[in-house]
């Protein structure tokens, strides 16, 4: 898999998360969709993480804005994004005035911008980014597949990194545990990084690092390991870290990945 063909993964899966055509993240426009009530429950290949109903949703990889809406608020939100958002400034639709003014829409239906996401795919260069080992004494790792993962539900403070239980639950709905890197010093656990099958195509990584071990690029190299095991099984490995979280994008620039989209969100937990 080259760089090429893994952004059009992207874009395709994207697509089916905000049911719009993966153009229109690269058109230098606004793209609004109106999601209808018999729409909320079908199976529309979107990722796992992604809920089936969406009632406001924004995507933006730096050139289209795509935004996803409830039907019942399409006009409004239409045409706020329309007179308020300058062309050449989509990007400002993810500042906080105009999240200000979206949430002024939302919130007669009890609902507000409540999820905002930075989403990281490796870069052009990632192919040839091995990262070395990290040098501490006594240092080692061990990859877990599947239901192997199931041993580490035991390892407590590991939330970023496993979705506890997942691994051997029979939820088809849910996303699950495919592969575990470990890292250990003298036996002992001091990191994990995982992954989830988000989608069929597209599979999510975590990190946890034990504060004592935080800055050894122990992180940084989980994560670059993981993510080409991940591409040895024909996925797209890729990176979310919170809006404000700079240590995580960081390990994830160190770890050979660069910004990809950002999204905001109204979900119901």
């Amino acid at each position: 898999m080259n760089y090429e063909e893994m952004k059009n993964i992207v874009l395709e899966q994207s697509a089916k998360d905000m049911m719009c055509d993966k153009n229109d993240f690269l058109k230098n426009e606004i793209t609004v969709v109106s999601m209808a009530e018999h729409e909320k429950s079908q199976n529309r290949g979107n990722k796992k993480s992604i809920p089936s109903k969406l009632f406001c949703n924004l995507v933006y990889f730096g050139t289209g804005l795509v935004c996803t809406v409830d039907s019942k608020i399409y006009d409004k939100v239409k045409n706020l994004l329309e007179t308020q958002l300058d062309k050449t400034e989509l990007y400002r639709s993810f500042e906080p005035d105009f999240i200000y003014k979206l949430n002024e829409i939302l919130l007669p239906y009890e609902i507000k911008i409540n999820c905002m996401a930075n989403f990281c795919l490796p870069s052009k260069n990632f192919f040839n980014k091995i990262l070395p080992e990290p040098k501490i004494q006594n240092f080692s790792y061990k990859f877990f597949y599947d239901k192997e993962i199931s041993s580490l539900y035991e390892e407590k403070g590991f939330d970023s990194a496993l979705d506890y239980g997942s691994c051997i639950s029979e939820n088809p709905k849910i996303r699950k545990d495919k592969i575990a890197l470990v890292a250990y010093v003298d036996n002992k656990i001091v990191g994990i990084a995982a992954c989830t099958d988000d989608c069929d195509s597209m599979w999510q990584i975590g990190i946890d690092v034990v504060p004592e071990f935080r800055g050894k690029n122990i992180a940084s190299f989980l994560v670059n390991k993981l993510s080409h095991k991940i591409f040895e099984n024909g996925k797209v490995p890729y990176y979310c870290t919170a809006w404000s979280n700079i240590s995580s994008r960081n390990t994830a620039i160190k770890a050979g990945f660069k910004p990809a989209w950002v999204e905001i969100a109204s979900v119901e937990w």
